[in-house]
């Protein structure tokens, strides 16, 4: 299975489905442990758990930090969600609805994507960007020297699958092995710099779909996975793709100011998937006391906090969830988010409100906002 160690590899593995992630940077070295099966399951409903129907990987190395997709509108006026004003409009095929205060805008806002992208890193790139803008992240840039390094690995894995040692067998699905068909690089790293890639720091997410729509979609509804893609501190981005591979290669880019915060769910989203299976994840995240699958994790990025309280309830109750929760102090997070979720699935046509207060350099905030559940 895949693990999880801080700048160096973040994981999630079933025998049905996979998601993984690892990452490393300037300042720690990068490498990830593990392995993966084709094997697929039934299908991933838009809007709902983590399905069955693929598996999903991701590596870094670089700094950190990642909803549903650009299907389907975001209604209301251009506007970053707040958690005040009027619910924007349409809801996202892949789970997410619009914000709230003013709406959400538009991929318009984000930069002119690039001469000869390739059609599906175009619809990765807009699905993630979607959710970023809905978040009040500043969009991912696409980068053709990272849709080269992304290519050339689903091209190493789709050759060579069915055989383990060339598909990195007990080390990683993100490791190649010189000698094999379309050996382009040992590792992320390797492959982002000749393909020319020269930001300071590497990223990878892997899949098994060979879509990039569901790709993005389960990247997002995990744990660990959902970090490098929204996060705003992780800004060049490019998708590649073959038979039961996807995968995106980040870069650091323009990053946000250090000062910037974000949550996912975002303050208004509708259609919020209700559930997750952490027994998918590796290393698995602290199980409720029942069990798994416990709700939808949600992700506050912001960076240095230290946390004072933390709640969430269905709106109006007046009545605490019993949760979990993942602060800078766990090994496998780090200081750029804090992660939680509540011990069971959260309930259909729902609305929860969070509450998290921190200090930041010794200075009280209260991140409070609402998000509803879908069916």
């Amino acid at each position: 299975m895949f693990i999880h160690i801080r700048n160096s590899a973040i994981g999630l593995l079933s025998t049905a489905a996979l998601l993984s992630a690892c990452s490393s940077s300037d300042i720690g070295s990068g490498s990830s442990v593990g392995g993966a099966s084709p094997s697929g399951g039934g299908p991933s409903q838009a809007g709902g758990a983590l399905g069955a129907s693929g598996f999903a990987g991701a590596t870094s190395n670089g700094e950190t930090g990642g909803g549903p997709s650009a299907a389907g509108g975001n209604g209301g006026a251009s506007g970053r969600a707040s958690t005040s004003g009027g619910t924007g409009g349409g809801q996202s095929a892949l789970g997410g609805g619009a914000g709230t205060g003013g709406g959400v805008p538009s991929l318009a806002n984000c930069p002119a994507l690039v001469a000869g992208a390739p059609a599906n890193a175009v619809s990765a790139i807009n699905a993630v960007n979607a959710i970023r803008l809905a978040m009040g992240v500043e969009c991912a840039k696409l980068v053709l020297d990272l849709d080269a390094s992304a290519q050339a690995h689903c091209d190493f894995y789709s050759a060579n699958a069915g055989n383990v040692m060339c598909e990195g067998g007990s080390i990683s699905p993100h490791s190649e092995v010189m000698g094999c068909m379309s050996f382009s690089g040992v590792d992320p790293g390797a492959r982002v710099k000749a393909a020319g890639y020269v930001g300071r720091g590497w990223a990878e997410v892997m899949a098994f779909n060979n879509d990039p729509l569901l790709a993005v979609n389960q990247w997002v509804n995990s744990v660990w996975h959902r970090t490098p893609l929204l996060s705003p501190w992780w800004d060049d981005m490019g998708y590649g793709n073959a038979p039961k591979c996807d995968v995106i290669d980040l870069g650091p880019g323009t990053q946000s100011p250090k000062t910037t915060t974000a949550m996912y769910p975002y303050a208004g989203q509708t259609n919020v998937t209700r559930s997750f299976n952490g027994a998918n994840e590796g290393p698995v995240p602290p199980a409720p006391p029942t069990g798994w699958p416990s709700g939808l994790p949600i992700t506050l990025y912001v960076q240095n906090a230290v946390t004072v309280s933390h709640s969430i309830e269905v709106l109006g109750a007046g009545v605490p969830l019993a949760h979990q929760w993942i602060d800078y102090k766990q090994s496998d997070n780090d200081s750029d988010q804090l992660i939680m979720y509540t011990d069971t699935p959260f309930l259909a046509n729902t609305s929860y409100h969070v509450t998290i207060a921190v200090t930041i350099s010794g200075a009280p905030k209260t991140f409070d906002w609402t998000f509803t559940t879908g069916k």
